[in-house]
Parts: structure tokens; sequence; C-alpha cells
């Protein structure tokens, strides 16, 4: 039988809802709550590298492409993502 001691937290609802939001956000949680939620020291510090978003192209081999140069691309920009196309 799970429960909340032995691992069973994590078919948790609650578990699951809180631990999000504490990624996200850690100061809105105490250290026991951050314990039991497995969030790391390093994680939930709301800091985002925009480096992180920015990937590069690799160019389609073969004509008409062939002129194609390699460029940074920002992933957040692409339309699966809510960007514009």
């Amino acid at each position: 039988m799970l429960t909340e001691q032995n691992s069973g937290r994590y078919l948790s609802a609650e578990w699951q809802r809180k631990r999000a939001q504490a990624m996200i956000d850690r100061t809105r949680f105490s250290q026991q709550e951050l314990d039991w939620l497995e969030v790391e020291e390093h994680q939930g510090r709301g800091e985002q590298l925009p480096a992180r978003n920015r990937i590069e192209s690799t160019p389609i081999v073969g004509e008409p492409y062939a002129r194609e140069r390699r460029r940074m691309i920002d992933i957040r920009d692409r339309p699966e993502a809510g960007g514009r196309d």
C-alpha cells in the first residue's frame, strides 16, 4: 500500500500541484515543505537564463536550401511554443 511516507505522495494531485508551484517560486514554502516536495537548493529560484531559449538552426542540405546559413533562433518564437509564425 502506498502512503505519503513511502513514495505514495507522487500520486497525489496536491503534491504535484505544490511541487510545480515550488519549482517556480520556492519562497512561498518552508524548508520542511521543500524537503517533502523534493525541491533542491538550485530549483525554484525564478531565474531564467535567456541563453537557454536560443538554439543554432541546422540548414537543410541540398538545393535550393544550400545557401542557407546557420543562425541563432529563439525557440519561444516558434508557433508550437505560442510565438509568432
